[in-house]
């Protein structure tokens, strides 16, 4: 590991000279492309690279199609400073930027997007596992507080999915995997265009044992969409994805069992089955070049049973339902370019719970807990950029959220814990765009976002924790510089520098089990990216982050770094493809050593992984060659450290070892 330390503080250096973005390619011969003909669309509004003042990270079909993309992590490879938690080695995975949000054990504060079309739960929690990866087209990214124009859960970033358009002309295909642990895969797509309509459909099914006992997974998906164009009543698109899991949650391992790679466990520790649907509906109206107005409905329905299989067992059930209009308006404003976004957003999700108690054969028993739920959230948002000199835009924008809680508690032999409340605040943000060059952009910003505690903490708790109704919102302040360009049409670069001072964070006490705002954290970081084509059929790309999170107001933590925060991060792809259709990938990730506890007593000393892949694709048909893990590394997807009764307890879930997936397909 300490070959990798030394590379990592190498590159900081290096990187202010050769400073990265992921940038999309048009042909293999092209090179890469220039700001000036990158648009995005995760602002809200179609935007070129150029004009944005936030780090941008964008990734390609090409990027999803050499790896095998059974998770979020393996899809976002290219992107810096992406730490992950996966205890099932599947599709749910827990992420975050920068260091915020793994402390609530789900991903929260990371807006995830599809089409435009929110897919986070109004409370902020993230199913991955409901995004097919098959059928995306290409993924944006935007990193720090984003709350100025989506609200709370934008709090440190944006992911922004865009689906495969409709063919023009009827096509299908299908694809089958099979692989190590049992893992199979089967995957069938088809759609086409009749006069205005699209359709398109997509089915999809997984199934893995895993690399230990009790840790099997298996989900079935559906999704179609239909798009069509109305003329002068303008475009209108329905999507609707239909998800069914099950996974059986083998427990941690000790460090002992971890060390020596145990796959034992005695019991199934947990479980967990998801039923989840979810339909939107986009309808957008231009007028001429300078106006148009976008209109999204949506809902969600997600059915949960899951538990400990030697504590309770619950089952829950949440319906959502939003929607959002949003207005654009271009115009020249005292003879410059100016651009106006405003909109409202609202959601309102209904929970009802059940927790039973179990008995030693693993039976439900005698009801624990049940309660209602209603969450709901409006805000209002207006941003305006404007092109204040030929090579200078602002950017200002401001929200204003408010947020409803009730919770009715249908349990009331230990007390009737029913409540309500409601919170508000405010999200400015500023930015500044500077474009000396056509490919060359130096930006900055200034944006804050809040987090609102969730029912649960507020009013509920769980099995090992304590609700407080005097919980306040989490605050983060974001101060960031970067500059980001393309040299030569063979490299593109990024580097970005932030400092965001989080205020309040929510968590649950050490010793009391009581969830608490306990203080503040400062973050500091560096995250860069580079894309070099080194010939024809040859390209490389590096990205490093470095991120310091330290306690700046909590007792006995202060100064402490917060857990699960690694200093330095380092990611690459070497990529050979050549015009016989064969391609080659490799690609690695080293993270480095972070403290498993706030009280930075207990280290993993992290580790690197190395993928490998080989795809052929002659005419219709393909196949490829995954190897995972390919040195057989022993790492760990999941870390803790617990103090009890004056001892430490080490916990882990590891990766899987050396592992193999074997593809085939055809196109028709």
């Amino acid at each position: 590991m300490k070959i990798f330390k030394s590379i990592a503080t190498f590159l900081i250096p290096l990187l202010f000279v050769f400073r990265g973005n992921i940038w999309a390619q048009k042909e293999k011969d092209e090179g890469i492309l220039t700001l000036d003909e990158i648009v995005v669309t995760a602002t809200k509004m179609e935007k070129k690279v150029k004009d944005i003042p936030v780090p941008i990270y964008i990734v390609t079909e090409e990027d999803i199609k050499q790896t095998d993309t059974r998770n979020i992590e393996e899809a976002l490879q290219k992107v810096p400073g992406l730490f992950t938690e996966d205890k099932y080695h599947t599709e749910y995975n827990v992420i975050s930027f920068r260091g915020i949000g793994l402390h609530s054990h789900v991903t929260r504060g990371i807006l995830v997007l599809e089409d435009g079309i929110p897919i986070n739960e109004a409370m902020g929690r993230v199913d991955f596992e409901g995004i097919d990866f098959e059928n995306v087209e290409k993924i944006e990214v935007l990193k720090g507080p984003v709350s100025a124009l989506y609200g709370p859960n934008g709090i440190s970033g944006v992911i922004n999915i865009i689906t495969k358009k409709t063919p023009v002309e009827f096509e299908s295909g299908i694809e089958t995997s099979v692989g190590s642990f049992d893992t199979e895969k089967i995957i069938v797509n088809g759609g086409g265009r009749i006069g205005e309509l699209g359709l398109r459909l997509n089915a999809k099914h997984y199934f893995t044992h895993g690399y230990r006992k009790h840790n099997s997974y298996k989900t079935d998906k559906f999704n179609t969409k239909l798009d069509t164009d109305l003329y002068d009543y303008g475009e209108l698109s329905l999507s609707m994805d239909y998800i069914t899991s099950e996974k059986d949650i083998a427990g941690p391992l000790d460090k002992e069992q971890y060390e020596i790679r145990s796959r034992d466990n005695t019991k199934n520790f947990a479980y967990s089955d998801i039923d989840l649907m979810r339909i939107g509906i986009t309808h957008k109206k231009t007028w001429g070049k300078l106006f148009d107005l976008t209109t999204n409905l949506y809902t969600r329905n997600k059915e949960h049973e899951g538990g400990y299989s030697d504590t309770f067992t619950s089952e829950d059930e949440l319906n959502l339902f939003g929607t959002e209009v949003r207005l654009h308006k271009s115009f020249n404003l005292l003879g410059r370019e100016n651009s106006l976004i405003s909109g409202i957003s609202a959601d309102r999700e209904d929970g009802d719970s059940k927790t039973f108690h179990l008995n030693e054969n693993g039976n439900k028993t005698d009801l624990a807990k049940e309660g209602t739920s209603i969450y709901k959230i409006i805000g209002y948002y207006i941003q305006d950029d404007y092109n204040i000199f030929d090579t200078w835009t602002m950017i200002l924008g401001m929200r204003y959220d408010c947020v409803r809680y009730d919770w009715k508690d249908r349990f009331l032999s230990d007390g009737d814990s029913s409540d309500s409340t409601s919170i508000s605040a405010l999200s400015p943000k500023f930015g500044l765009v500077y474009t000396p060059i056509m490919d060359l952009t130096l930006f900055g910003n200034i944006g804050k976002g809040f987090n609102p505690p969730q029912i649960s903490q507020l009013f509920i708790g769980d099995y090992a924790t304590t609700p407080n109704p005097d919980l306040k919102p989490e605050y983060l302040t974001n101060y960031e510089v970067g500059i980001r360009g393309s040299d030569l049409e063979r490299l593109g670069y990024q580097i970005s520098f932030f400092l965001m001072e989080f205020k309040d964070q929510i968590l649950n006490d050490d010793v009391t089990g009581k969830y608490e705002n306990i203080g503040d954290t400062r973050h500091k970081g560096i995250e860069t990216t580079a894309e070099l084509q080194l010939f024809e059929t040859l390209s490389f790309s590096i990205n490093y982050a470095y991120l310091t999170v330290r306690f700046t107001d909590y007792p006995g933590y202060t100064s402490n770094n917060l857990r699960k925060t690694p200093r330095h991060q380092v990611g690459s792809v070497l990529r050979y493809a050549n015009q016989a259709g064969f391609t080659a990938d490799i690609s690695l990730k080293w993270i480095d050593e972070y403290y498993m506890d706030n009280e930075n007593v207990n280290t993993y000393k992290g580790h690197c992984v190395v993928n490998t892949k080989l795809a052929y694709e002659w005419k219709r048909y393909f196949t490829s060659l995954s190897i995972n893990n390919l040195f057989d590394t022993k790492y760990a997807t999941w870390t803790s450290a617990s103090y009890e009764r004056a001892t430490w307890t080490e916990s882990y879930y590891p990766g899987w070892p050396f592992n193999i997936t074997f593809t085939a397909g055809a196109r028709f």
